[in-house]
């Protein structure tokens, strides 16, 4: 499914990371914010001041499309030879 929603310049949205886990450092936040006619991906993190009050810190780069993954069958693959093993 192809989605074409494009937001209105000066707005974006943000949810919640359901990958993050406490072993590693992706953002608590995901989301996409477009500014000028360009779009931006956003990655927030919550964190807490000097002075113990809570906040996000956030990280925005240009957003770069990624490829759809182009369906293949396995006629059209090449057979794997085996290792050999003998030696």
């Amino acid at each position: 499914m192809e989605n074409n929603y494009v937001p209105k310049d000066g707005s974006g949205n943000c949810f919640i990371n359901d990958f993050k886990t406490p072993e590693n450092n992706q953002p608590d936040f995901r989301g996409d914010l477009t500014l000028n006619g360009k779009t931006y991906e956003l990655a927030m993190w919550k964190k807490l001041t000097s002075a113990g009050k809570p906040m996000l810190s956030i990280n925005a780069k240009d957003k770069v499309d990624k490829p759809q993954p182009t369906q293949t069958t396995s006629k059209s693959q090449p057979e794997r030879q085996q290792a050999d093993s003998s030696w």
